[in-house]
C-alpha cells in the first residue's frame, strides 16, 4: 500500500499536469478546494474518476464523488478503497 504522501504526490501531479499545465505547483495546496477555486468542475470530475481507477485499481462510487474535493480528501479516498 502507497503512503499518503505518496498518494497526494500522484495526485497532485495528475491535477497540475491535467487541469493547471502552466500553473505554479506551489498554488495547488493538499487543502485547495479543487471545486470552489474552479479546477474541478462536473466534467473533469470525470477524467479525475478514472485516473483514480485506473492508477490504484479501484472503483469510484457515486457517493464517493461528493468527497473530490481537495488532493488530501481524494487521497483519503484512495486510501480507504485501497485498504479494504
Amino acid at each position: 500500500m502507497e503512503t499518503l504522501s505518496s498518494v497526494e504526490t500522484q495526485v497532485r501531479g495528475f491535477i497540475l499536469e491535467t487541469y493547471l499545465p502552466d500553473a505554479d505547483p506551489d498554488d495547488l495546496s493538499d487543502d485547495t478546494h479543487l471545486v470552489e477555486s474552479g479546477i474541478i468542475d462536473s466534467i473533469r470530475v470525470l477524467s479525475l474518476v478514472e485516473f483514480m481507477e485506473e492508477a490504484y485499481d479501484l472503483m469510484i462510487e457515486p457517493q464517493d464523488l461528493f468527497r473530490l474535493i481537495s488532493v488530501q480528501e481524494i487521497a483519503r479516498v484512495i486510501r480507504e478503497k485501497t485498504a479494504a
